[in-house]
């Protein structure tokens, strides 16, 4: 035998209570050899080879007790793939049973049956015959309809008129309808990936026969996300994204309802303090509707916000609106003749102040025949057409006031007519001619007295 050791380790273990140590060989450190060639790659198929062991009780390497022991068993185990037979087979039949031949040589081997170097066995229908293989190498190889591996590029690609060139690695296909299908094993679940040549690829998911959800890019350079055949989600190649249309005109176009938690800014680059956020300029802030010659809308100016409306003879309505839709209005702010704000029903207020500085008038002159513009002007009861004119909220009961036509006769100043063709009278503007009455009406009683005094005085 060759003492030459073929491996070589040591190892600091420490004995149990009964002065027992145990080891396994391959946890030392390795100061011959490696254990992978050891275990692995080191020939065991013949026998003959002894462990030996030796101890420095003190821990050092100034060995001093020593053992040499034969391996019985372990680890010839490992050889065991290798062991020597006597004969070999060098012809070989095969059927469905055993083999059978003869030619014996040691170690057991088959004979080439014809083969040359590369081949295989393959069974051709009838029987097992030599024949090409490529399980043993790297693919290599290339045709009109498929290729694989060549030029180093690490791939397999089938198609149509398939190039290398459009191979650089996985799993390709090329073809002008080309397709890879996973399918369920019950038929009705199926991810379909397709790409079409010039018009679209895409990732869909059927069940059965209907299209659930599809995401792909399509030949106008659109990319979408969608589900049972509609487009949910779109990006144009100009960047534009739209949800629910396949069409955005914006940089984001939204159709149908959208749920926010959370605060929105609107024209701001900072986080959105409350619900509804606007840059701080001075401006429209939200436009409702674009009329001919303007906008409906909201805006700040200053310390002032105004909600207006500039297209021509436009107003500004506030009611109520069932839910049917239909609208009762209680006011409305417009501009037509002097008239700016009309209330559909009272007005209750704490006071009422006219403009009535001098400096805001001119052409000032008395009025004269006060009494007798009075005398021609009647006071009446009634009560408001309320059935007729529902939308006007008239309050119910009896009333006392005046008509307008026939106010307008005496004093039209007092009277003015709305949109609708309704009139109606400003009774603040009759108080200066009550006054004037008034006035000459007491003239008319000190004449009267002093009469009375020169009759007495007879």
């Amino acid at each position: 035998t060759d003492d030459t050791p073929i491996y070589q380790e040591t190892q600091t273990v420490t004995t149990n209570e009964n002065g027992l140590a145990t080891l396994r060989i391959g946890n030392g450190t390795a100061t011959i050899g490696t254990t992978t060639n050891l275990i692995v790659y080191h020939d065991w198929s013949y026998w003959g080879y002894w462990l030996k062991t030796e101890i420095d009780p003190t821990g050092g390497t100034n060995y001093t007790l020593s053992d040499t022991k034969k391996f019985s068993g372990v680890p010839y185990a490992f050889g065991a793939h290798k062991s020597r037979l006597s004969q070999s087979v060098t012809n070989l039949s095969v059927d469905t049973n055993q083999f059978s031949g003869n030619g014996y040589t040691t170690p057991l081997t088959l004979g080439s049956q014809g083969a040359t170097t590369g081949q295989v066995l393959k069974f051709n229908g009838t029987s097992w015959a030599p024949a090409n293989d490529i399980s043993d190498q790297i693919w290599t190889g290339y045709s009109s309809n498929a290729f694989w591996n060549t030029n180093n590029t690490s791939g397999i690609g089938f198609g149509s008129g398939f190039s290398s060139a459009l191979l650089p690695s996985g799993f390709h296909f090329r073809n002008p309808m080309a397709y890879m299908t996973l399918e369920g094993y019950d038929g009705h679940s199926v991810l379909s990936i397709k790409s079409t040549e010039g018009y679209q690829s895409m990732i869909s998911y059927y069940w059965g026969n209907n299209l659930k959800w599809a995401t792909g890019l399509n030949w106008d350079g659109r990319y979408y996300i969608g589900r049972n055949n509609s487009s949910d989600f779109t990006i144009l190649s100009n960047g534009f994204i739209g949800m629910g249309t396949v069409s955005p005109a914006n940089k984001l176009s939204l159709v149908g309802n959208a749920n926010i938690t959370g605060n929105l800014g609107i024209g701001i680059s900072t986080v959105p303090t409350a619900p509804l956020s606007f840059p701080a300029a001075i401006g429209n802030k939200i436009l409702l509707y674009p009329g001919g010659s303007g906008y409906a809308g909201l805006g700040v100016y200053s310390n002032e916000v105004r909600l207006h409306s500039d297209n021509a003879n436009s107003r500004v309505s506030f009611g109520w609106q069932d839910n049917s839709g239909n609208f009762i209005e209680f006011g409305r702010f417009h501009k037509y003749n002097n008239e700016a704000l009309a209330i559909q029903g009272n007005l209750w207020a704490n006071g009422t102040v006219y403009s009535s500085d001098e400096r805001f008038k001119k052409n000032i002159i008395p009025i004269t025949d006060a009494l007798t513009k009075l005398q021609q002007i009647n006071g009446v009861e009634y009560e408001m057409n309320i059935e007729a004119f529902k939308e006007k909220n008239f309050a119910k009961g009896r009333q006392m006031g005046f008509l307008a036509q026939n106010v307008e006769k005496v004093v039209p100043e007092a009277v003015s007519e709305n949109e609708d063709g309704y009139k109606g009278v400003d009774y603040a503007r009759l108080v200066p001619l009550l006054l004037e009455s008034i006035k000459e009406q007491q003239k008319q009683i000190e004449a009267l007295e002093k009469r009375i005094e020169v009759l007495d005085g007879k």
